[in-house]
């Protein structure tokens, strides 16, 4: 396949983001690509005598989920829920840092 180089830097940018290399990356926007058009012009064909067993089928209502799936349901959702935070502050040596980890070494060493 040939791409613009303009294609190409957003195509190896997502790449970046999301992980896989270049070409991985583009085979799966392919496959994706491809899956999509296949299931949007996927018919379905019902006998005439299933016709209406089927479209009650799909007009019925949903049954009730699992109970843990209800649980969940009910939950707020995290960022619904209020946070106790406290206002932004200056750091000085009343803070401990020595359990400070944010993931990143240099981002630890910085602060």
């Amino acid at each position: 396949m040939r791409f613009r180089d303009d294609d190409l830097t957003i195509i190896d940018r997502g790449a970046e983001l999301h992980g896989p290399v270049g070409t991985e990356s583009m085979h799966r926007a392919a496959l994706h690509e491809a899956q999509t058009a296949i299931l949007n012009g996927t018919v379905i064909r019902v006998a005439p005598d299933s016709y209406g067993a089927l479209t009650q089928a799909i007009s019925a209502p949903a049954a009730a989920p699992p109970p843990k799936a209800a649980e969940r349901l009910r939950r707020s959702a995290p960022w619904e829920r209020q946070a106790a935070l406290s206002a932004v502050e200056l750091l000085d040596d009343t803070h401990r840092l020595d359990a400070f980890h944010c993931g990143k070494p240099a981002l630890n060493t910085w602060l």
